[in-house]
């Protein structure tokens, strides 16, 4: 007797947002907590990217970092340390400093974009900020 692995089903938005990575040309309309959110894929810098309106429009307001809309559906974007800095200041200060300095800038977020690169980044995204899902169909 061959034993069956009990799956839960994937909910419908998870499978609509998985779908990105099967056609270039998609569009998705949801209500998020209560935002109308459409996800488009489209074409930037050579790739094929997902990327996120709110009723229809996206403002520059968004990509700031005290935007809750921004948090809530953009794609945080981290400070990165140049090796450079982190050299000079390892010889000035020396290796403490500079690990400490590396350790305080490493998970800081300076910006949200309007973008994404790939449907599981985004899913995870959304279960973590996001509480009420719903695909809406035009």
């Amino acid at each position: 007797m061959e034993t069956q692995k009990r799956t839960k089903p994937k909910p419908d938005w998870i499978t609509a947002i998985e779908g990105f990575d099967q056609s270039w040309h998609r569009t998705i309309k949801m209500k998020i907590d209560g935002y109308n959110v459409t996800f488009q894929n489209q074409t930037f810098k050579r790739k094929i990217v997902i990327v996120w309106y709110v009723d229809g429009v996206w403002k520059g307001e968004y990509i700031n970092i005290n935007s809750e809309i921004g948090a809530k559906f953009g794609m945080p974007k981290y400070f990165n340390i140049p090796k450079k800095w982190l050299d000079l200041e390892r010889r000035i200060n020396g290796k403490k400093a500079a690990d400490k300095m590396k350790a305080a800038n490493s998970k800081k977020v300076i910006a949200y974009l309007n973008y994404w690169t790939s449907p599981a980044s985004l899913i995870r995204h959304l279960k973590k900020t996001c509480k009420e899902f719903e695909v809406v169909n035009d």
